[in-house]
């Protein structure tokens, strides 16, 4: 019951539901605030599948562009982005240390491990 309860203490705030918040408090009430404090802050004490899933997020504007690119590329699809989301693009693939497929070269993963070629 405890990781019940602690479940749905964590994931009242995030659903905002009337209904769910009113239940936070009447457990809040009935175990204590650093119960529900704890609730909030380790995720250990929640639900693992629920912990797992309960936080979402937001991909980058050029993560998105990327993944419609690479789509586009499998499809045989002529897909251009607006200006503004090729600087987005642009930006993302700065960012994750990658090349676009296409223009520079192939896509170069983040983090690669560096291969020994003997010359």
């Amino acid at each position: 019951m405890t990781q019940t309860f602690a479940t749905l203490i964590h994931i009242a705030p995030k659903m905002q539901v009337e209904e769910l918040m009113e239940v936070r408090k009447q457990l809040t009430a009935l175990l204590g605030k650093e119960f529900a404090a704890q609730s909030d802050l380790d995720k250990k004490l929640i639900n693992p599948l629920v912990a797992e899933n309960i936080d979402f997020k937001k991909p980058m504007d050029g993560e998105i562009i990327y993944r419609m690119k690479e789509l586009a590329q499998e499809r045989n699809i002529q897909y251009t982005p607006s200006q503004d989301m090729q600087f987005a693009l642009n930006n993302y693939l700065e960012l994750k240390c990658k090349v676009e497929p296409g223009v520079d070269g192939p896509a170069i993963q983040p983090f690669a491990v560096p291969q020994y070629n003997p010359g």
